[in-house]
């Protein structure tokens, strides 16, 4: 697992660079994320996978690897301790300390133009190469509604 720094692109031609969080917890959850992005990958594309650690066993890191790896598909863990330490942080619920780490993602992956982040527990059904080629010219951010964290914010 690398420590928490300034991370480079993996390739230098049709890099498609997808980021996610997850700690020991949910696993099992960024096993399946990782093996539909594998199944639905392009042999024309180089998925650099990095995965913002917060305490995965280096067992389950392994029983991962050898679940998702492919020719053109690299997983990297990296340890985030480093970027929660000091942090005070709300958690509750649905909040966790794993939550905070998307905002990590500006920090340590600085040296990439793009990322796409990814939440470990949904399932790609299509080449995630191809939201990637999604022109976001112009845009800090291109994201999607969470309807599910509003419905939860909005609870009484």
């Amino acid at each position: 697992m690398q420590k928490h720094s300034s991370l480079s692109p993996a390739n230098a031609h049709n890099n498609i660079a997808v980021a996610m969080a997850s700690s020991n917890a949910y696993a099992k959850f960024l096993c399946v994320l990782l093996a539909s992005i594998r199944s639905n990958s392009s042999v024309r594309n180089n998925y650099d996978i990095i995965v913002l650690s917060d305490g995965i066993s280096s067992e389950n890191q392994k029983v991962i690897l050898q679940e998702v790896q492919e020719k053109n598909v690299m997983v990297r863990f990296v340890d985030a301790h480093a970027w929660l330490e000091n942090k005070s942080l709300y958690t509750a619920r649905h909040l966790s300390r794993t939550t905070y780490l998307r905002l990590a993602v500006v920090d340590i992956l600085s040296n990439y133009d793009k990322v796409i982040y990814l939440d470990c527990d949904l399932v790609v059904n299509r080449d995630i190469g191809e939201l990637f080629a999604t022109d976001v010219s112009g845009y800090m951010v291109a994201a999607v509604k969470d309807t599910v964290m509003g419905g939860w914010c909005c609870q009484k």
